[in-house]
């Protein structure tokens, strides 16, 4: 393969676990507009909302499950256009 070829594949795969990084910060200065609310466990173990040890302070609202479903979503639509570019530039 070409070196061009490396580069674009690279570049490619930095950009796309940069956008994952960095989306990780933006729900933690968010959490009274995404509706969460604090959670105090009264029981030993105490497993709450979806993902239960996801946010283990916050129960959260509904936008915050709007959020994270639509970003998981456009994460996995990349990653698909990823694996197709990849198999476009391959080839």
């Amino acid at each position: 393969m070409k070196l061009t070829v490396y580069l674009e594949i690279g570049v490619r795969i930095i950009i796309l676990g940069m956008l994952g990084f960095f989306m990780t910060f933006v729900s933690e200065g968010l959490t009274h507009f995404f509706g969460d609310v604090m959670h105090y466990c009264t029981e030993k173990y105490c497993r709450h909302g979806f993902f239960g040890s996801l946010d283990g302070e916050m129960l959260w609202g509904s936008r915050h499950y709007w959020y994270f479903w639509t970003l998981f979503c456009l994460f996995a639509w990349s990653v698909v256009s990823f694996v197709m570019r990849l198999f476009k530039v391959l080839d």
